[in-house]
This record gives C-alpha cells, sequence and structure tokens, in this order.
C-alpha cells in the first residue's frame, strides 16, 4: 500500500483516473494458441501490467442468424499507472465462422460378385477426397480397408475428417458383394440292378448326394425318383436333386438306375427327350407391388417325334408372383427308356430400370526406372444400383496389371439380368520419362605417319540402352569412322533418341598428332655374336612410348623362312618360323613385348637363317605403342604405330633404331 492513498482501489476518486484507449486485435490463432499479449495503450508512458490469469473466453450464438458468427465474451484485468483498470468487453463479434471451407467426398456404393470359391470379394474402392487436403486428417471409423476381403452382402464404411480447428465431416457409402456361384453336387453315378424274376423286386439303396458351395448351401432335395431304400420293380428310375445356396443360386444333379430282369437286355435308347425351348421371361412389377404375378406357358418335349409329359422340378409354377429380380425356372422330361432331360428358363421381375454406370477418371503414370511400363491399380467401375449387376472387362487390362508404355483404354460393360447394358471407358496412359544411355569410346590419339597429309581412324559407334527401345542413334558432330584425320583435336558428339523423344548425348576427342623423326646416320655395326652378319638400317624411328609390342610375319606366302630378332643385341625370338598373320587376331605372328631405352637408340635386327622356297627371307615388322600382346580389344582397334619391311640373306640382315620419349 502506498502512503497516502487509500486502501481501497474503488474509492479513488474519478478525478484520478485517467482515460486509456485499448484497441484490441485478437490474433487468428486466437481460439488456438490464446490471447497472452497485454493491450496496448494509446497513452504514452502508461505502465501496463497484466494482473491475474487469462481470462475466459465464452462463445455465444448469435441470436439473429442461425449459423452466423458468435459473440466473443472477454473479462480482463490491467493496472494502468498503479490504479485498477477492469475492462468487460461484451458482444465482440470476431469474423470467425464455423463453416468448414473444404467438402469430404466419398466414392458411390461399390457393387462386385464374390471371387470364385470364395464367400467374399477382395474390393479396392477410391478413398474419399477432401476438396482442400491442407490440414486435414481422414480415417475410417466404420466398414473394412479397400483391398481386404468383404464377405456377402451389405457393409457399410464410413471416414470422418478433421481439421486443424476441430471441425468434422463424415461421409458413408457401401460395399456390396453378390454371391452368383452356384453350389455343386456329388452324385452317384447310373447303374444297374438285376432281378431274379420279371415280378421281383430290389431294394436300392444309395448314399444321400453332397452339395458345397462358395458360401453356405441352405437346401438339398430330392426332386424326383425314388428314395434311397426303395424296393424298385423292373424299370427305369431317375433320382435328382436339387441344391440351393443362401443367395438363391440353384443348381441340379441327376443319376438313372435302370433295373432288369436277368438275362434280358437293356434298352439301346440313349438319345433323352428334346424340349421345345424359349427365351428367358421378362414382365414389369405389378402396380404397388415389387412383384409379378405371371403365367407362362408350360414347355413342350419330344422323343423321337412323340410327344412327352414334362414336370416341373424347380422354380415357381405358372401363374404364382415371381419377386423382384431373376427367378430360374427348371422343367424335365423323360422317356421310356429313362432318358432325362431338363429345361431352365429364367422369368425376369424388373421394377425399375434406372441404372447408371461409371467409370473412373483418366489416369496418367510414369514407367518404373528401367522398365518399359508400370503396374497400375485402378478403382473398379461403380453402378448406381443395388440389383443384380455383372461387370465385364471387354477392351483393356485388369487392375494390377502391368501396362507398357502408351494409351490403353479400358472398357467395361455392365448387364443387368434383365438384359439391359451400358458401357463406359477409361484411359491409362504411361509416360516414358527416363533418357538412353550412351556411351561413347574413350579420348584417343591417333598419329600421321611421314608426309601424309592426314590418317584414316576407324573408331566404334557409340553403344545407345534405354527402357525401352532405341528409335535414333546419329552423329551430330564431327567426323564418321573411317574418315581421314588431319592434324589438331577432333570432337565427335553422337545422340541417343528413344520412342517418347528423350534424348541422351555423348562425345569424345580424337587428337591427331604428326610423327617426329630424327635423322640418325645410317650405321652398319656387327653383332656382338659369332654369327658375323652384316646388319643394314634401314630406318631411324622416335616414338612416344618406351613400351612397345613388336609383331613378326611372313611378308608374301609362307615359304618356311626361319628367322632371330635381335633388340639391342640380345637374341630375343630364337629361329622361328615365319608366318602369315591375320590382321585381327595376331594370332598365328611372332610376337614380344619390349622396354625401350630412352637413353639410346635402341636397335631391333632380323637375322636369316634360310631364304626359304622363294628366296629372299622377306618378313613384315609391326610396331604398336604400349603392352597389347593379350589385349584382343586393342589389336582390333588400334592401328600400329609403324610398318617396316626386312630382307635377309643369311650373312646379311636389316634393322632399325627406335628412339622413345
Amino acid at each position: 500500500m502506498c502512503p497516502g492513498r487509500d486502501s481501497n482501489p474503488h474509492a479513488l476518486q474519478r478525478s484520478h483516473l485517467k482515460r486509456v484507449r485499448l484497441p484490441i486485435s485478437p490474433p487468428r490463432h486466437l481460439i488456438e494458441r490464446g490471447w497472452r499479449q497485454p493491450p496496448r495503450i494509446s497513452s504514452v508512458g502508461a505502465k501496463v501490467k497484466f494482473r491475474g490469469n487469462f481470462p475466459n473466453v465464452l462463445f455465444l450464438k448469435s441470436p439473429k442468424k442461425k449459423n452466423g458468427p458468435r459473440a466473443l465474451l472477454l473479462h480482463m484485468s490491467y493496472i494502468a499507472r498503479g490504479m485498477y483498470l477492469r475492462l468487460l468487453i461484451l458482444a465482440l463479434v470476431l469474423p470467425l465462422s464455423l463453416r468448414a471451407q473444404w467438402t469430404l467426398t466419398c466414392t458411390p456404393d461399390v457393387t462386385q460378385q464374390t471371387d470364385h470359391g470364395r464367400c467374399g470379394a477382395t474390393v479396392y474402392y477410391p478413398v474419399p477426397v477432401v476438396s482442400k487436403s491442407t490440414f486435414v486428417s481422414v480415417v475410417q471409423t466404420q466398414g473394412q480397408r479397400m483391398g481386404t476381403i468383404f464377405g456377402v452382402g451389405a457393409t457399410l464404411n464410413t471416414y470422418e475428417a478433421t481439421d486443424k480447428a476441430g471441425v468434422k465431416q463424415e461421409c458413408s457409402f457401401y460395399v456390396k458383394v453378390i454371391d452368383k456361384e452356384s453350389p455343386v453336387i456329388s452324385c452317384p453315378h447310373d447303374t444297374v440292378l438285376w432281378l431274379d424274376s420279371k415280378n421281383g423286386r430290389v431294394i436300392y439303396d444309395y448314399d444321400e448326394p453332397a452339395a458345397s458351395d462358395n458360401c453356405t448351401v441352405s437346401a438339398l432335395t430330392r426332386a424326383g425318383g425314388p428314395a434311397s431304400g426303395t424296393a424298385l420293380g423292373a424299370g427305369i428310375y431317375v433320382i435328382s436333386y436339387n441344391a440351393r445356396d443362401n443367395s438363391g443360386n440353384m443348381s441340379s444333379y441327376s443319376w438313372r438306375v435302370s433295373v432288369a430282369v436277368k438275362g434280358t437286355k437293356l434298352s439301346d435308347d440313349l438319345i433323352p427327350p428334346l424340349f421345345e425351348r424359349y427365351p428367358d421371361i421378362r414382365v414389369h412389377c405389378d402396380a404397388g407391388s415389387r412383384a409379378a404375378r405371371l403365367s407362362y406357358p408350360d414347355p413342350t418335349a419330344t422323343d423321337n417325334g412323340k410327344p412327352v409329359a414334362v414336370k416341373l422340378v424347380a422354380g415357381l409354377p405358372s401363374g404364382a408372383s415371381f419377386p423382384t429380380g431373376v427367378s430360374s425356372v427348371t422343367y424335365m422330361a423323360q422317356d421310356d427308356a429313362g432318358n432325362v432331360a431338363q429345361f431352365t428358363f429364367n422369368v425376369i421381375v424388373v421394377c425399375d430400370d434406372k441404372w447408371m454406370l461409371n467409370c473412373p477418371s483418366d489416369i496418367a503414370m510414369n514407367a518404373d526406372k528401367g522398365a518399359c511400363g508400370t503396374t497400375v491399380v485402378y478403382a473398379t467401375p461403380q453402378v448406381t444400383t443395388a440389383g443384380m449387376v455383372e461387370l465385364t472387362l471387354t477392351k483393356g487390362q485388369m487392375s494390377k496389371s502391368f501396362f507398357k508404355v502408351g494409351s490403353t483404354v479400358n472398357t467395361f460393360l455392365a448387364q443387368d439380368r434383365a438384359g439391359t447394358k451400358q458401357e463406359c471407358s477409361f484411359n491409362v496412359q504411361v509416360s516414358d520419362i527416363e533418357k538412353p544411355t550412351i556411351e561413347c569410346p574413350p579420348d584417343t590419339i591417333i598419329w600421321i605417319e611421314g608426309n601424309d597429309p592426314s590418317v584414316v581412324y576407324n573408331y566404334k559407334e557409340p553403344i545407345a540402352r534405354d527402357n525401352c527401345s532405341i528409335a535414333e542413334l546419329k552423329l551430330t558432330d564431327g567426323a564418321k569412322s573411317g574418315t581421314a584425320f588431319t592434324q589438331g583435336v577432333h570432337v565427335i558428339s553422337w545422340s541417343a533418341k528413344d520412342a517418347s523423344g528423350n534424348l541422351a548425348t555423348c562425345s569424345f576427342t580424337v587428337t591427331v598428332k604428326r610423327r617426329e623423326t630424327v635423322a640418325m646416320p645410317l650405321a652398319v655395326a656387327p653383332l656382338r655374336t659369332s654369327y658375323g652378319d652384316t646388319i643394314r638400317i634401314r630406318s631411324q624411328e622416335v616414338v612416344n612410348d618406351c613400351t612397345v609390342t613388336i609383331f613378326v610375319a611372313d611378308d608374301g606366302i609362307e615359304d618356311g623362312d626361319t628367322v632371330s630378332i635381335f633388340v639391342n643385341d640380345e637374341e630375343v625370338i630364337k629361329q622361328q618360323r615365319l608366318r602369315k598373320g591375320r590382321i585381327e587376331s595376331y594370332g598365328d605372328m611372332i610376337g614380344l613385348t619390349v622396354k625401350l631405352d630412352p637413353n639410346r637408340a635402341n636397335t631391333i635386327v632380323a637375322k636369316a637363317w634360310n631364304v626359304g622356297t622363294i628366296p629372299p627371307n622377306t618378313m613384315e615388322i609391326k610396331v604398336f605403342a604400349g603392352d597389347v600382346l593379350s589385349d584382343r580389344t586393342a589389336l582390333r582397334t588400334q592401328k600400329p604405330i609403324l610398318r617396316r619391311r626386312f630382307e635377309c640373306y643369311p650373312g646379311l640382315t636389316d634393322g632399325m633404331t627406335l628412339n622413345c620419349k
């Protein structure tokens, strides 16, 4: 308490209060984070201190507009210049709208038939779509996830979307799985029973037929013929059974029992009666009813040109009230030999023919990396009816198939039991955005020999690959392979383009140099061997590589020439017979790799031991840069840096000198 001040702040005189304006502007995120900052005061120097906890924020619905903005009640306490100021702000209307600015939309009801042999179907349906997906989360609150097995019947699937402000929306749709698979009946086979006398009888015992279904068999009944354990006289008996599942699908099976007196011959008539068939009957519901009363003509049958009595064995009789949908009616005819024929037709009762087939939107995807296509999963077309509608893919590919690059039109046909058809299509476009790969030869150096103006160079074309196919591989800059290259640096560029227009390029350089020669006096020197041959130095050469590979071959027809090769007076090839070498492999030629001494003129001399059958002893010396003796690729692509011809006799031999840099 300050001296000279009343301890009760409410007892202060009105003159002691200083009026201040508090422009309150709550931020937009007031609801989410709270408004904790004190108000700004227009009076300069006024001290503001927040007193107490942040007051409650109350939202009051506007009494005038049902969906209008709500009032905001703020109750705050502040001290300005040591004086107590209580502000009560009522009905502060903020521009807050509780109406969501987004919409949650579910797919229409999905109708699908059961998978074969399964009481359900794996269903893929489009997930709900939020018109503005920012800060909106969607969860499934009821039903089953897509891609799971849905049982026969209708399953309600509900999704709920919530934004950051807590506003929620909900939508639902049904997944309807229809069972159209009929039961399977396992019955005994036709059999023959024999009697001792014409008036005798025999008891026929048989096991009850078994029925199975992808779901559940609701009824298995005997539709005709004697029961098991019945005493049978001479004649032919047809025993038939019907099976029905919970979805109303029905199947029938029958077998024949022939009872004859021993010593007699069974009937040779094996042809069953012939029914005069007519198409299914389609009718509309009776007024105010979901069924139709129908009188239909009994089918007729003949056997060997004679009429045969017919019998209704399954379905509703003529004059009955048929329910909405498809009802099967089956008649049976039996001739005197016991041959049985059946005729089944459908009664289709339609109350509303209006339904719609909706295909998904066109799909655009990129091919998988390294593949010329991709696996595409699309939603099953939707039928806006809960009736029995059969959906068939008539063109294109099924969902989860591998779609190649390009456009694939998928067409579906829907047909109800009344014969009404609808068709829809959508396109799957798979694009190839992957560029080809192209590999150019490495940069290389080639040499011009002597006074030639250029040198012919053959290089390998680049290798191009693509996830689909290469449509074009072409030279875009530089010289072709096999062209005469002049001295200098040549840049050669190639491009590869695939069928989708994706382009890749590569380039390499061919550096052409002129080989320098060093003038050296011709030398005649004896070998430091006991052979005493005279040497003629044919040429003096300069090479840029001190490691060279030398090949020696017969220069003409193989005639038994035998030579030795000396490098710097060392015999490196001893008395070998010359062969005619193959240029592509040098497999039959004499070859060796030599390390030259950079500090001297290295001598390469060939000594002749004979002149063969065709004098003189002639040979070709080929010198390659580097060690290429075991490198087949280099031998096919590189050219010799030197090529010389020697003529030798016993006592007189040729040679050359090599200086290396």
